[in-house]
């Protein structure tokens, strides 16, 4: 295994499992991950998978910056997205995807619509992540089963790997936020 390809996994599994366990040092470990990602997809030749890192660093530093504006801990608040809500994800995500499809099949990038889908929803759900929503884990979880099944399919074997523990860390994630949630609740 290449020694970048295997610091970038430990230095992302940090960031998802600190995130999950609502530590705010999640997110400036996350901007480290996507540097050295950035880095490690250049030089395998993927240039939009480099550059979506990138742009990903301004939503882990806004996460960064929402998170410590309010306390992260001690005024914690997780919140649920409403049917609105839920609905403008959905259309940010469809309205993003298509417009990178475009914006890929306009430079001659040939790329699967799930990946497009997954790639434009991750950003999405970064955003939902750093506003403090719950549902930014089921997003998670439905976009690292898409992961998944693409690189089993492409025979990407130890991304298929990586990805099948960031679902595992989606799900806890996803528990340990509704038991903070609950809790914070009967507190009340």
């Amino acid at each position: 295994m290449h020694l970048l390809d295997f610091i970038t996994m430990i230095v992302n599994l940090l960031c998802t499992y600190l995130l999950a366990k609502l530590n705010i040092l999640g997110w400036p470990v996350g901007v480290i991950g996507l540097i050295l990602s950035s880095i490690l997809f250049s030089q395998a030749g993927l240039y939009s998978d480099a550059i979506l890192q990138i742009l990903l660093i301004a939503f882990f530093l806004y996460g960064f910056y929402n998170w410590y504006k309010h306390g992260y801990k001690s005024t914690f608040e997780i919140k649920r997205l409403s049917f609105k809500g839920y609905f403008l994800t959905i259309a940010s995500v469809a309205f993003g995807s298509i417009i990178l499809h475009y914006i890929y099949k306009y430079y001659g990038i040939n790329v699967i619509w799930l990946d497009t889908i997954a790639s434009i929803f991750s950003i999405v759900t970064v955003y939902l992540s750093a506003k403090e929503y719950i549902d930014n884990w089921v997003c998670w979880i439905f976009i690292d089963v898409t992961y998944l099944s693409l690189y089993v399919y492409k025979e990407i074997y130890f991304a298929a790997i990586t990805t099948a523990i960031y679902l595992i860390i989606a799900i806890r994630g996803y528990n340990y936020w509704k038991a903070q949630e609950k809790s914070h609740k009967s507190s009340i």
